[in-house]
């Protein structure tokens, strides 16, 4: 076995580590490892020590185990051991934040990078739970949810008046701070024990990055539209009394896989096509609407869809021009439906050329580029929507 100098091993141990790969720049997750190495004439069997993993295939230490394993080092050559062999034990802290018995793990809030801080100690103790979680405050009155992306939100709460952020990370689980979720009522924390997961561990994300990094990188569009519909949807509660889009985890898996498509291929175009229906067409609450216009007098026996969306701006006093208004929703139907593998080649093509027309593109336009175009028409038709529910008094 190659031995490895303690110096060359942990690098410099006075800088401090980040939770970014130092080989390609990615968010790492915490992982617990069997370290088998010698070392400076020290050989080293400790299992379970903890680890940032990269899905590149690196691993870096968190400061905490780079002192611990240097200190271990000194001790044995101080003894005049050449071995160091140990299990290592969880520390599994508690801390005094919540009566309620909230899993979690105090690893977390030790070993991953930008957590630990002189005070409040363990506040930033990521607590894990299943998405649906959320929906609770989503349909609650005293609460409001708004998201800044599909990965990273707020909760606002009206009575008492706080605010508490959230992520949702790469395996879909929502993740808080031990800390926030103190601030919530005694009954509410108690619902979300009921949801609460175990820790696996992977705090990188839009969560993280604004919440410790304080990164503010440019807003991607696709977040600045879904950041749109969470707004309208507010604005619509206020006017209206309920959203216009639902809300629940399968939109939120959707929403991740609204992007630009980095490989223009027929797979990678129907995912995108199919996502972006869902979100912005499928998940309108019809009930609601057809509700609200049946109070209004409005025969809504044969209308469905985009149509009562449609029907709602007519009653609102909305755009002068509707059928431009409404055509991003169309657009994206059709956009769907010219994606699906049960269509032949000419048919679909004749139906991708059809909505590139009616974006004023030419019959040359790729997907990626009809996907802009799109994308930007229905901000704007989010925007009027959001600007008229505002106008009405509520």
């Amino acid at each position: 076995m190659t031995e490895k100098s303690i110096q060359d091993y942990f690098g410099s141990v006075d800088r401090p580590q980040r939770l970014y790969c130092g080989r390609c720049e990615r968010l790492m997750h915490l992982d617990f490892v069997h370290l088998q190495e010698r070392i400076t004439g020290v050989q080293f069997d400790i299992e379970g020590i903890p680890a940032l993993r990269c899905s590149c295939g690196n691993l870096e230490w968190p400061d905490r185990s780079k002192f611990a394993i240097i200190d271990l080092h000194r001790k044995a050559m101080e003894e005049g051991t050449d071995r160091v062999t140990s299990t290592r034990r969880k520390p599994n802290k508690k801390y005094a934040f919540s009566k309620v018995p909230f899993e979690y793990d105090s690893d977390d809030y030790e070993n991953i990078p930008g957590l630990t801080r002189p005070w409040d100690e363990g506040f930033l103790t990521p607590v894990f739970f299943r998405r649906d979680a959320l929906l609770k405050f989503e349909h609650h009155p005293n609460y409001e949810v708004k998201f800044a992306s599909a990965t990273y939100g707020t909760i606002y709460s009206s009575e008492p008046a706080f605010y508490i952020s959230f992520g949702i990370n790469e395996n879909s689980l929502l993740v808080v701070w031990l800390g926030d979720i103190a601030k919530l009522p005694e009954t509410e924390q108690y619902y979300l024990r009921s949801e609460n997961v175990p820790s696996d561990h992977h705090i990188g994300s839009e969560f993280y990055e604004g919440q410790i990094e304080v990164k503010f990188t440019e807003e991607a569009p696709e977040n600045r539209l879904f950041r749109l519909r969470s707004e309208l949807n507010e604005a619509s509660r206020s006017s209206l009394g309920f959203p216009i889009f639902q809300v629940s985890s399968e939109i939120l898996d959707s929403a991740i896989l609204v992007r630009d498509p980095i490989f223009d291929t027929k797979t990678s175009r129907a995912q995108v096509a199919q996502a972006l229906n869902d979100v912005y067409v499928e998940s309108l609450e019809a009930v609601q609407l057809k509700k609200h216009l049946k109070a209004q007098g409005v025969d809504v026996s044969n209308i469905k869809g985009i149509k009562l969306l449609k029907q709602l701006m007519i009653t609102l006093g909305g755009s002068e021009n509707l059928r431009e208004l409404m055509k991003p929703f169309y657009l994206i139907y059709d956009l769907r439906v010219s994606q699906s593998h049960l269509m032949s080649t000419d048919s679909r093509r004749e139906k991708v050329n059809s909505v590139s027309a009616r974006l004023g593109m030419d019959d040359k336009a790729t997907f990626p580029e009809i996907y802009e175009k799109l994308r930007e028409a229905l901000h704007e038709t989010l925007t009027v929507m959001e600007a008229t529910l505002k106008g009405r008094p509520s």
